[in-house]
């Protein structure tokens, strides 16, 4: 019970966090912003695949 109560929040943590790389890369103007912001999105999303 207590592990799934802290996978959820790790899980919410992680979408929030990829939620503010994709608005970052959105609102930028430099193409090395948007690399590399894709690329931590990329590697968010394999943690978060990772988990399960």
């Amino acid at each position: 019970m207590f592990y799934t109560v802290l996978t959820v929040i790790y899980i919410i943590m992680l979408v929030a966090i990829a939620a503010v790389i994709v608005w970052h890369i959105f609102e930028t103007d430099s193409f090395t912003d948007k690399l590399i912001g894709a690329i931590m999105l990329v590697f968010l999303i394999l943690r978060i695949f990772l988990i399960k």
